[in-house]
Formats: C-alpha cells, sequence, structure tokens
C-alpha cells in the first residue's frame, strides 16, 4: 500500500506539474517502487528525492533529468545507466555498480561514491564539489571541465583517468592510484596528493620505456607544485 501511494503521489505531482514534469514510463515507475528491478527502464526526469533505493537493479536504464536527491542507492546496480543532468545532491551510491554510468553535466553536489564501482563511466561538465570518492573503482574515467572542489579520493583506483580542465581545488587524491592518469589543465591549488602514485606502469599500460618519458610530463613534482598542488616525499611523480 505505501509503495502504491508513493507512485500514485508522484504521478499526480507530475500531472499537477505538467509534461516538463517527467516523460517516465508510468509502468516503469510502478515496477521499480514494486521490486526494485526495473532494468532498461525509462525513469527520465522522475522525481525520487529521498528514496530508498538499496540495492536496486536498474542495470542499462535512463534517468535522465530525474531529481535524486537524497536518496540512497548503496550497493545498487546500475550498470550503463544514464544519469546525465540529474539533480543528486546529497545522494548516496555506496559500493554501488555504476560501470559505464553517464553523468555529464549532472549536479552530485555532497554525493557519496565510497567504494562504489564506476569504471569507464563519464562525469565530464558535472558538479561533484565535496563528493566522497574514498576507495572507489574510477579506472578510465572521464572528468573533463568537471567541478570537484574539495572531493575526496583517498585511496580511489584512478589508473588512466581523465582530468582535462577540471577544478580539483582542495580535492583530496592522498594514497590514490593515478597511474598513467591526466591532469591536462586542471586547476589543481590545494589538492592533496600525498602518498598518490601519478607514474605511468608500463606494467600495466601498453607503452614502451621512451613513451613512458613522454607520457610523464603531465605527471612531473613540479608541474604539481607549481599548479599550487600538495605533495610530499611519499608522492610518486617524476622530476
Amino acid at each position: 500500500m505505501v509503495k502504491e501511494f508513493a507512485v500514485l503521489l508522484i504521478l499526480s505531482v507530475c500531472i499537477t506539474l505538467g509534461a516538463d514534469c517527467f516523460t517516465a514510463d508510468s509502468f516503469d515507475v510502478e515496477k521499480l517502487f514494486d521490486i526494485k528491478q526495473c532494468q532498461k527502464c525509462d525513469l527520465s526526469g522522475m522525481p525520487l528525492q529521498n528514496a530508498d533505493m538499496q540495492k536496486a537493479d536498474i542495470d542499462f536504464s535512463s534517468l535522465e533529468k530525474a531529481n535524486l536527491d537524497g536518496s540512497n542507492f548503496s550497493f545498487a546496480r546500475m550498470d550503463e545507466c544514464n544519469l546525465s543532468k540529474v539533480s543528486a545532491k546529497k545522494t548516496i551510491f555506496k559500493a554501488a555498480y555504476l560501470h559505464h554510468a553517464v553523468l555529464v553535466d549532472a549536479n552530485l553536489e555532497s554525493a557519496d561514491f565510497t567504494y562504489a564501482i564506476l569504471s569507464r563511466g563519464d562525469m565530464s561538465g558535472a558538479n561533484l564539489s565535496y563528493a566522497n570518492f574514498k576507495g572507489a573503482t574510477l579506472e578510465s574515467t572521464s572528468w573533463e571541465n568537471t567541478i570537484l572542489v574539495k572531493s575526496n579520493f583517498q585511496k580511489a583506483n584512478l589508473m588512466n583517468a581523465k582530468f582535462k580542465g577540471a577544478n580539483l581545488t582542495g580535492a583530496n587524491f592522498a594514497n590514490a592510484d593515478l597511474t598513467g592518469a591526466s591532469l591536462g589543465n586542471a586547476v589543481m591549488k590545494d589538492a592533496i596528493f600525498k602518498g598518490a602514485d601519478l607514474t605511468i606502469d608500463c606494467s600495466k599500460s601498453n607503452c614502451s620505456p621512451e613513451d613512458a618519458v613522454k607520457m610523464h610530463a603531465y605527471a612531473s613534482c613540479k608541474r604539481l607544485t607549481d599548479a599550487g598542488a600538495i605533495i610530499d616525499d611519499t608522492t610518486k611523480c617524476t622530476n
């Protein structure tokens, strides 16, 4: 009864607000609330604030422009989900599986991605200020022009991640694996890289020693400090 009431409430709110409220399929909405399983579903624009979606299975679904503020997606399966332009402020994605998810232009301020798997995800243009990615798997992710002010990446796996033009002011990358990561044109003032590994590991990448020397240019210790980043003797970067 509670689930049915929640679905009816959402639908009634959207009818009141008009067609711009959301374009989600009503059957998909009902299915999501009923059994928390809805693969390949259209949940676009859905108002899902403060919802309990723990362990939900919504692989390959679209939540474009949905409002997820304050919701809990801990341990949820969200493989290849389209989360572009969502509002997910203070939303919890702890240990969620978001492989290849798209979060382009999303507002994820203060979101919790601790221990989440987000490899090959695209966060370009998103606002992830104060977000928590501690221990998360973020291999080959794209953060182009992403706002990451004061975000936490402690012990995260960021191998081959791309931060071109990202704002990393005050972000914490302590003990993170950034081997092969690109920091081109990123703002790094007060970003913490203590214990972080910014070298090229040719045992994990297809590169020759000559290529590795060339690629080291974007991970030089001098460039980090010149950009205002904080390093120490445990930071693995090139001189």
